[in-house]
């Protein structure tokens, strides 16, 4: 990545910004990199492998992280739709319990979220929140991904 307004084929980015895209926490180059199991198992709720990997890129996740968030991702998915409509109702409230105990400020670190998915195939992401995919471990993992691109760019 070159910095905005630089001269064709000039890297103009600082040396720190360099070794953080060179680093395992840069973004995935393709889907192909992120290392999932769960294959087509959201399929049903139309988030099969392929929707699901290209939400993951077009979120930049890092290879590193994006395959472990969309297994978590998945595992909660499975749970949350054996849920009654109770269960539903208790479940979100415990997310939001778990994120209170990570973060002052719930809402704002939740924006930060609704930003980052929104880059994401938009039929995909609602799938996803409906079927209770993101649930606290998945948004900490998306809310440090967001910060760690924030100061990324910063570093350009």
């Amino acid at each position: 990545m070159k910095a905005p307004n630089a001269a064709p084929g000039l890297d103009t980015r600082s040396d720190e910004a360099k070794a953080f895209d060179a680093s395992s926490l840069a973004p995935a180059k393709s889907g192909a990199e992120y290392n999932m199991r769960s294959g087509d198992l959201l399929a049903p709720i139309g988030a099969g492998d392929a929707k699901l990997r290209g939400a993951l890129h077009s979120m930049e996740l890092p290879a590193t992280v994006g395959g472990s968030l969309a297994e978590i991702g998945a595992r909660s998915s499975l749970a949350f739709d054996q849920l009654d409509a109770n269960g539903k109702a208790l479940w979100q409230k415990e997310q939001q319990v778990q994120l209170g105990r990570l973060y002052p400020n719930v809402a704002e670190e939740l924006k930060k979220v609704d930003a980052l998915v929104s880059q994401a195939d938009p039929k995909v992401a609602q799938a996803l929140a409906e079927h209770g995919f993101f649930n606290a471990q998945v948004c900490a993992l998306l809310i440090t991904h967001t910060n760690r691109m924030a100061a990324r760019k910063a570093m350009l």
